[in-house]
């Protein structure tokens, strides 16, 4: 029996799939994902296959790949968090930053097995995911109201649980107000518990690189362990897309060196080692990363970071003149504003939760758009208003 023959799309079906990105992508104002740099020069590769399979320290017998250029990569950002290329060791991962969280926390069930994990009532819902990966038990963590983990809230929770080791997962950025949870305090709770046996993994999903940037206790995570008053980290992640606008989803997962060793095996068939989640990783989005270092630098992402701040500036601004209340911590990207009608929240993708919604002023977010938004906003509350009188 002959199998089934595959029928052609339909006429324009590539055209109305580019229309309709396109389209999504002119709003796309309330989900994080950078649309300012260009990757035209990176077309010709993407007629290859580059499969940067294991770790990127291990050739292996595969040479498509680009591991030179990730190495490069992994090392300009792990300089950037503290680290240095003896302590240091990363990967660029093939699932944005939650595949880095849960390589963060993988190494922390290693390190110490039978930890208990503690993580934010804010922070992304990949951890409890990759929690339950692990099969590891939880306690999840109080915020105050501008989305930062409450201390004493951890205090309580690692103090009932004090006899086992601690696996805290903090957040440098979250994904609803860009609240950022302060290392240093978490390392007095513990230390003010005896608890010894730690390992802190940084999820900097969208922030982490500018926080970095901007010369922030960030920049110092992958840095020395110090004593008292330390705020190093164990493990450090984030997303490519969010921040340097990469066209394909990435993220870059790193950690101090000698954490990794417990991960390491030999893999006969590749003739080298794997330290991964994937295995298999895209070997392009290395290259998109290396692409934007190179042609924009460190001085010119954090230029792009201050610019994206003087749009959410601007954007609060404009809401809070049209009655609109909103507000936004002073290093973020992020404006938290009342939820809109619905159907406004669909049109300008705005993620929602508790009544309130954001708007994420990425680098490619304009002003102009950002007027737009509030312009049709104040329309559509007027007509509501006077729709229900």
């Amino acid at each position: 029996m002959k199998p089934p023959q595959r029928q052609p799309a339909p006429p324009g079906t590539l055209t109305a799939i580019t229309q309709r990105l396109t389209g999504v992508r002119r709003r796309s104002i309330g989900f994080p994902g950078a649309t300012d740099l260009d990757f035209d020069d990176l077309l010709p590769l993407h007629r290859e296959l580059i499969n940067n399979v294991g770790d990127p320290h291990s050739e292996g017998r595969w040479r498509g790949q680009t591991k030179d250029v990730e190495r490069d990569v992994v090392a300009t950002f792990a300089a950037l968090f503290g680290g240095s290329a003896r302590r240091s060791w990363g990967y660029v991962t093939a699932g944005g930053s939650t595949e880095g969280v849960l390589h963060g926390m993988w190494l922390g069930t290693e390190r110490f097995p039978g930890a208990r994990v503690y993580f934010s009532a804010a922070a992304h819902y990949c951890v409890a995911k990759a929690a339950r990966f692990l099969r590891t038990d939880t306690s999840r963590v109080a915020v105050d109201d501008g989305g930062e983990m409450l201390y004493d809230d951890l205090a309580a929770a690692v103090h009932a649980h004090r006899d086992r080791p601690a696996l805290v997962v903090a957040t440098a950025g979250t994904t609803m107000t860009e609240a950022v949870d302060d290392i240093a305090s978490i390392h007095e709770v513990l230390d003010e518990l005896g608890v010894t046996e730690r390992h802190i993994v940084v999820d900097g999903a969208l922030a982490g690189p500018a926080l970095a940037l901007d010369g922030t206790a960030a920049a110092r995570l992958l840095g020395e362990h110090g004593g008292r008053g330390r705020a190093d980290a164990d493990a450090v992640c984030f997303s490519s897309h969010k921040s340097f606008a990469t066209p394909h989803v990435s993220g870059v997962a790193l950690t101090r060196r000698d954490h990794v060793q417990d991960l390491t095996r030999t893999v006969d068939y590749l003739a080298g080692t794997d330290t991964t989640i994937s295995g298999s990783r895209s070997g392009h989005a290395a290259v998109e990363l290396w692409h934007v270092l190179d042609t924009v630098g460190t001085d010119g992402l954090r230029l792009r970071s201050r610019r994206a701040r003087d749009v959410a500036e601007h954007t609060v601004a404009r809401l809070t003149a049209a009655g609109w209340p909103a507000w936004r911590h002073p290093h973020a990207w992020t404006v938290v504003l009342r939820e809109p009608p619905a159907a406004l929240a669909t049109r300008w993708s705005l993620a929602t939760s508790a009544g309130w919604s954001h708007i994420v002023c990425a680098p490619g977010v304009t002003t102009t758009l950002i007027d737009t938004f509030v312009t049709e906003l104040v329309s559509t509350t007027r007509h509501e208003d006077a729709h229900s009188a």
